[in-house]
C-alpha cells in the first residue's frame, strides 16, 4: 500500500511539473502594440504576443501595421505568449482611438 502511494504522489508531482509550463492568465489583461505580418501583436518592450485563431484574433491579424489595444484572455508557454482577443482598439497615428 506504501508502495502505492509513493508511485501516486511521484505521479502527481511529475504531471504538477509538465502543467506548471503552461500558465493560463484566466483575468483579462490589455496589452497595446504594433500589429505584424506573423499575426502578433508586439509590445514597445518587444514582448510578442501571437493572436489566437478566433474571429477576433484573424481581425486583429488583418490590421498589419496598425497600433491596437487588445484585451483578452493570456496563455503562456516557455516559448511564447498567446492572447485570445475579447476586444480590441484601434491608435491612430495622433494617438485617437477608434472602437471596432
Amino acid at each position: 500500500m506504501k508502495r502505492q502511494k509513493a508511485w501516486f504522489a511521484t505521479f502527481m508531482l511529475l504531471a504538477g511539473l509538465l502543467v506548471s509550463g503552461t500558465i493560463a492568465q484566466t483575468d483579462p489583461v490589455t496589452i497595446e502594440g504594433m500589429v505584424n505580418e506573423r499575426a502578433q501583436i508586439v509590445t514597445d518592450d518587444g514582448e510578442a504576443y501571437d493572436l489566437a485563431r478566433t474571429d477576433l484574433g484573424k481581425a486583429v491579424a488583418e490590421l498589419i501595421g496598425a497600433r491596437v489595444l487588445a484585451t483578452g484572455t493570456v496563455e503562456e508557454t516557455e516559448k511564447q505568449k498567446t492572447i485570445t482577443v475579447d476586444r480590441y482598439l484601434v491608435i491612430d497615428e495622433e494617438g485617437r482611438i477608434s472602437m471596432r
